[in-house]
């Protein structure tokens, strides 16, 4: 379900070219972080690289946010981390 979520926001990027980076930063953080919480509440173990994945995706968005200014690299900081964080996942063995 996190990965059809995950490619939600993929395709939310592609598709959609007015779309703010700093959103798209928010909304695959907030899968993560969403994921890893739901994930913990029900006692299963959540990978690491979602936790870091996920909180440096919505430290990103804040800043831009607070700053007024777009992400550094634009879109390809947050395609990249959610990108990052599924292949550390297989990396890791958790898929």
């Amino acid at each position: 379900m996190v990965y059809l979520l995950i490619f939600a926001v993929f395709a939310t990027a592609y598709f959609m070219q007015n779309v703010s980076p700093t959103f798209i930063a928010a909304a695959g953080g907030a899968v993560l972080v969403g994921s890893a919480l739901w994930q913990t509440a029900r006692g299963w173990r959540v990978n690491i690289f979602t936790w870091l994945g996920g909180l440096f995706l919505l430290a990103a968005a804040f800043l831009a946010s607070q700053g007024r200014s777009e992400l550094p690299g634009g879109m390809l900081l947050p395609i990249g981390i959610l990108i990052g964080v599924v292949a550390a996942s297989v990396i890791d063995g958790d898929l």
